[in-house]
């Protein structure tokens, strides 16, 4: 029975190279006698290059380029070496200095004297974007650090006006002064300076820094002013003149930052200043602000190549080692001046609210990297080892292809440790010729017919550097053989291949929670092995750690600028933290995990949050969300999703007092929804009142308003208004005898038989959500059936259509699929084609090797303000309830018994 569909999709290059050619540039590695005859043992022929040789480096000289990176290159050759890696090229590059041309300011002159209004003006720019409701900034001059003066901005509830100082330098500019420095200080709602200069053309040039909520000294160099409207991201934008700068702004770019809480920003020491350094050329300090060009309309330049940037130098000497890639086990002692490598590139999130699920604000594809370690620095103080050498090999964005060997050790210490040089020597030889497993990601077929289950599928994409084409085998190991296959490939010289594997149907018994998989390639030319293992409470605590890290960034409470996302997360962590009370050996698993997070951490975090919501829910009932907050907005569908955190959570609380206030919060709110509640006298009156949205279907009889705004209630709403406060009003009507919750369960019954009539589609998670909570609390086998059929029709179907990536669609509210997945599979139905949906959304969380892993992503996003880095902090926070469902079934639905000690 052939159980394997394949599908090529093959990428290859120009079959013409020097196969055997390894190009080399930099004094110490051109100049390496020890380098050059270790090459040459290995059959390679080694060539060194000149500066104009490298500027114009090509595949076809050769497809490994050795950089020895112990200066400053001259910054010419990152254009070169960027289209050498955009056609296919591969780079070793040891040491940290090459790329690095920030400012090393020096001879300051002050520009600015803020107990003098002739030498400033305040303004307030005009944006393309309005700002909407905002608050008058406060301005004052202070005095910090003893006798310095600071001017300073600040608004108690709502963000601030596009403010800005503007400060006249003609007469101070110079050609020599090519670095502004300042003092700055912002707040968790105004980390981002926007600086504008005004040149002698009257032309205007931007840039971005990120602030601090402490002073720190800044230096930013004036190459790293782009002029307006640049949109070329592969030329070279002119550079400012230092000589004809006429003025100075900086300031708020609302823009940029999160607008709608109290802002702060206080400037001082604002000088022009020389450079130390050699260059006056942009940085890579640009690399991490794409994102609030973008939203001003400006392109950020694509070749400023740097890998090591954000990278982090390391004190003193240590122990290496290196379990081996294909290389065996290393160890070298009393290694110096080393550099710890960066995992990912850490980008400021800067841009607008609704930006978390636009497509042009994805930009996933760029971090689509295998990334492999080679050595690693023993770890201080307990702390997890440092990667101070490593592969990337690139299978998405501007680099595809291609790969990337960083080695944080100094070139001459490469050199001179035959160890660390046999090493580079093995990674150049791997490079060179030996296949890669580049990258997998799973998926599953899409269902033709109802009645045919689908499979998962594993997209394997593997590399061929050699000018032969290979032919090869991939098998494929999941759960110890659980999941097995095979497939016959044929790789193109040069390049890469993309193979869609069909796997057998997942088998009844296959343990979700905990797995491995191993995807091999083997060959007469070389094999690879790529291979993870899935530990569902292992990335769970990685949610968790990045939630409670966030949290820190805000002062409120907050985790992130959406509440009713923060809320499941929270929920998974109180019954996360009830369940390792009940299995205390648990905390000998994922040891390293326990190291950076404790459950005191866990604890505080949640009881923060919900601590904020008891103390700013208003006397009416209604919630903030975390957006709208300037405006007084209050949404019925978010306050749902909100307090049945709260309620869900009280019961896990042992203080009595706020056990009850955690439930109280809830009860009020269901008071308040009803407020909105459209019954058919009000349904009549709306059809008069508001004959649009009536005809629309949003003011039936049995549907809810959507919510308050300011002193404006809006009348009608939407029909998952009603779903995502169902769950709530179940849970409240059911956990208790009380009066209320006897009246609750008279509404809850009216809800139900509502909304389940009205057979809308369960397509939207919250939906289907709503829908299992109504199934478990109904007793009808009508509604039961009708509620099957929904989902099934509805929910189930949509989630068999095999799109890729599909947990990550609307900023990641997608990914709670796999809650009511979870809850129909065990209450309604379970079959192959739900365990292949399953598997999809565990094995995408949970491999730490996948650049959409839940690890990878939180060290990309470690703050959430809006675009990507919004959309990761729900994935971390909603993936994290339906894997609490998944370690303990039925801990995210009704209380268990709780006995608290008094």
């Amino acid at each position: 029975m052939n159980y394997f569909l394949i599908m090529g999709i093959i990428c290859c290059y120009s079959p013409v190279f020097a196969n055997d050619n390894i190009l080399i540039y930099g004094k110490t590695f051109s100049e390496s006698k020890a380098l050059h005859s270790a090459l040459e043992e290995k059959g390679f022929r080694s060539e060194s290059l000149t500066l104009e040789g490298i500027q114009n480096v090509s595949i076809h000289q050769g497809r490994l380029l050795i950089l020895a990176a112990d200066a400053q290159f001259q910054p010419e050759i990152r254009k070169g070496i960027d289209n050498y890696l955009r056609t296919g090229g591969n780079v070793i590059i040891a040491g940290a200095k090459g790329f690095d041309y920030a400012p090393v300011p020096c001879n300051p002159v002050s520009i600015v004297d803020f107990d003098d209004q002739k030498t400033y003006k305040i303004i307030r720019q005009e944006r393309k974007v309005k700002s909407g409701s905002l608050e008058k900034e406060k301005i004052r001059i202070i005095t910090v650090d003893g006798n310095k003066r600071a001017l300073e901005f600040s608004t108690q509830d709502r963000g601030m006006h596009d403010v800005m100082v503007e400060i006249p330098v003609k007469e101070k500019c110079s050609s020599s002064n090519s670095v502004i420095t300042f003092r700055a200080k912002g707040n968790s709602y105004m980390d981002l300076l926007s600086m504008e200069i005004i040149d002698a053309h009257g032309c205007k040039w931007y840039n971005f820094t990120s602030i601090t909520s402490e002073w720190k000294e800044y230096a930013v160099s004036l190459a790293d002013f782009i002029p307006e409207n640049w949109k070329d991201k592969n030329g070279s934008y002119p550079l400012l003149n230092p000589d004809k700068i006429e003025t100075l702004l900086l300031g708020v770019n609302l823009m940029t930052i999160w607008k709608e809480k109290g802002m702060y920003l206080a400037i001082s020491n604002v000088s022009l200043a020389k450079n130390k350094g050699i260059y006056f050329t942009p940085t890579s300090a640009l690399k991490t602000m794409e994102v609030p060009f973008l939203e001003n309309g400006i392109t950020l330049p694509q070749w400023l190549f740097d890998p090591m940037f954000q990278g982090k130098p390391i004190m003193g000497k240590r122990t290496l080692t290196g379990e081996g890639y294909c290389f065996g086990k290393k160890k070298i002692e009393n290694v110096d001046s080393i550099f710890c490598l960066p995992e990912t590139l850490v980008i400021q999130p800067g841009t607008r609210m609704g930006t978390d699920h636009p497509k042009s604000y994805d930009h996933r594809d760029e971090r689509e990297t295998r990334i492999i370690p080679i050595l690693k620095a023993d770890g201080k103080d307990g702390r997890s080892p440092d990667i101070v050498a490593k592969l990337d090999i690139y299978t998405g964005g501007r680099y595809k292809g291609a790969s990337a060997c960083l080695f944080g050790i100094h070139p001459k210490e490469v050199i001179s440790d035959s160890i660390i040089l046999k090493t580079l020597i093995e990674t150049a030889f791997s490079i060179m010729k030996t296949p890669a497993v580049a990258a997998v990601k799973i998926n599953t077929t899409a269902a033709e017919k109802s009645s045919v289950n689908i499979v998962p599928t594993l997209k394997v994409t593997l590399k061929n550097p050699l000018s032969e084409p290979i032919k090869g085998k991939v098998l494929v190991n999941i759960a110890d053989g659980k999941l097995k296959g095979e497939m016959d490939v044929f790789l193109p010289s040069c390049g890469l291949l993309v193979e869609e594997i069909k796997l057998q149907q997942v088998p009844y018994d296959f343990q979700f929670q905990k797995f491995n998989w191993k995807i091999s390639f083997v060959s007469n030319k070389g094999n690879d092995v790529l291979q993870d293992s899935v530990d569902v409470e292992r990335s769970l605590l990685i949610a968790f750690r990045q939630m409670v890290n966030a949290q820190k960034e805000y002062p409120d409470g907050r985790i992130s600028h959406h509440y009713f996302g923060d809320a499941y997360g929270i929920r998974a962590m109180f019954a996360y933290l009830h369940y390792i009370k009940q299995h205390p050996e648990h905390f000998q698993l994922n040891r390293d995990i326990w190291k950076t997070i404790s459950p005191d951490e866990i604890e505080r975090c949640a009881f923060r949050f919900c601590d904020m919501l008891v103390e700013r829910q208003t006397p009416e009932g209604a919630l903030p969300m975390g957006y709208s907050e300037n405006s007084r907005g209050f949404n019925v569908a978010d306050g749902g999703q909100i307090s049945l955190s709260l309620a869900q959570s009280s019961p896990f609380v042992p203080d009595l007092k706020r056990r009850e206030s955690y439930l109280n919060v809830a009860y009020r709110f269901a008071h308040w929804a009803e407020e909105f509640y459209i019954d058919s006298l009000k349904s009549a009156k709306l059809a008069i009142s508001e004959p649009k949205e009536y005809r629309k279907g949003n003011a039936f009889a049995g549907m809810y308003g959507l919510g308050q705004y300011g002193d404006y209630r809006k009348p009608t709403g939407f029909s998952w208004v009603g779903a995502d406060i169902l769950a709530v009003q179940i849970y409240l009507a059911n956990i208790d005898s009380s009066l209320y919750s006897k009246d609750l369960q008279v509404i809850t019954k009216r809800n139900i038989d509502y909304y389940v009539n009205a057979s809308y589609s369960a397509s939207g998670y919250y939906q289907a959500e709503a829908l299992i909570w109504a199934w478990l609390a109904s007793k009808d086998a009508s509604i039961r059936f009708k509620i099957e059929r929904t989902l099934k029709t509805t929910f189930i179907q949509n989630l068999m259509n095999g799109v890729e990536d599909d947990m990550f669609e609307r900023g990641s509210r997608c990914t709670l699929n796999a809650l009511p997945l979870l809850y129909y599979q065990r209450y309604i139905e379970d079959n192959a084609s739900i365990r292949a949906v399953l598997l999809k959304y565990i094995w995408t969380f949970g491999s730490e090797s996948s650049c959409n892993g839940i690890d990878r992503l939180s060290k990309a996003f470690p703050k959430p303000v809006h675009g990507e880095s919004l959309s990761a902090i729900k994935y971390a926070a909603l993936s994290s309830l339906w894997s609490m469902e998944l370690i303990d079934p039925e801990s995210t639905l009704f209380p268990k018994k709780i006995k608290h000690k008094k």
